[in-house]
């Protein structure tokens, strides 16, 4: 039995001297790699945009309004944007549209505030609402005189939680 303990001992101390050495080098090449691991809500957006019926071409004046937006999340803060290459977005957020019929014909859009909701210019277009839900109005940026034609509006929402 002393034997086979001294066989014992005499393998471990190999073992651990293997080991030992392996321990005594150092790695190259080390590479690395991060990763975030998010855990979101779920949430559930709303949007309505409703045109504003009976609307005349000819002159309009500058807040004109041409459409009612209502957006409602449950999860954070809403947000609404212009729907992405539908017309052309200028730094201020306005949105201008090309008629249907005729893409000479243009208006330009602006989103105004409704009641007590207020929202910004955020980034990527987003205008970021400060409340789960928020109404706003789709005017006139402009004073001027719009041709009769369809001018096609199309708007995101999203849930913005920061």
């Amino acid at each position: 039995m002393i034997k086979s303990c001294n066989k014992f001992l005499l393998a471990i101390s190999v073992m651990s001297g293997t080991c030992s050495v392996y321990a005594a080098s150092s790695p190259t090449d080390v590479t690395s790699q991060s990763a975030d691991i998010v855990f979101s809500s779920p949430s559930t957006t709303t949007i309505k945009l409703t045109p504003i019926k009976g609307l005349v071409a000819g002159q309009h004046a500058l807040n004109d309004v041409f459409a009612n937006l209502a957006v409602s999340t449950t999860n954070g803060n809403v947000a609404f944007r212009w729907t992405p290459n539908i017309g052309t977005v200028d730094s201020s957020g306005n949105l201008t549209l090309s008629g249907r019929n005729n893409n000479k014909n243009h208006i330009t859009l602006a989103a105004s505030s409704s009641g007590d909701n207020t929202f910004t210019l955020g980034t990527d277009g987003w205008f970021v609402g400060n409340a789960p839900s928020l109404s706003a109005n789709i005017v006139d940026s402009q004073d001027g005189t719009i041709a009769a034609d369809t001018y096609t509006l199309s708007m995101d929402a999203a849930s913005w939680v920061s």
